[in-house]
């Protein structure tokens, strides 16, 4: 009995595509309300409260990741990037809040030289390195 069915509505499926498509974005539930609003008509786009409560019921279920918003007490939130994103680090720009995959074998090789320099073992799954994009940085 320990099965939990996770149910597809409408308005879940609507947020999940958004946020499947902005994949590399993060967002606070205001700007992903705004964001959605400008592409979804009235009719298909989910009530800002049900907009709140699908994203806390996403973040349990894991769909979504949510992180500290930079220099607030705000969180913003993005789909959770699968299984695959269990083995490397991500990489978020300080100024456009993209978020980047490290590929694996970098990810591998700097975490291992965290360990051998340090002795301290990184989780790649809640690590997030902080800088700046290439686009941003020019």
């Amino acid at each position: 009995m320990g099965f939990v069915a996770h149910y597809q509505t409408a308005q879940k499926k609507v947020l999940t595509d958004f946020l499947t498509e902005n994949c590399e974005k993060t967002f606070s539930v205001e700007e992903l309300y705004t964001e959605m609003e400008k592409i979804y008509e009235k009719k298909t786009l989910p009530g800002k409260s049900t907009v709140y409560r699908l994203i806390q019921q996403m973040t349990e279920e894991g769909i979504v990741k949510r992180t500290a918003k930079e220099n607030s007490r705000k969180f913003v939130y993005q789909i959770a990037g699968g299984e695959h994103c269990a083995f490397h680090l991500h990489m978020k720009c300080m100024d456009c809040g993209k978020i980047l995959h490290m590929n694996d074998d970098d990810s591998l090789r700097l975490m291992a030289q965290v360990f051998e320099k340090n002795r301290f073992s990184v989780d790649e799954k809640y690590t997030v390195l902080v800088g700046r994009c290439c686009e941003c940085k020019q």
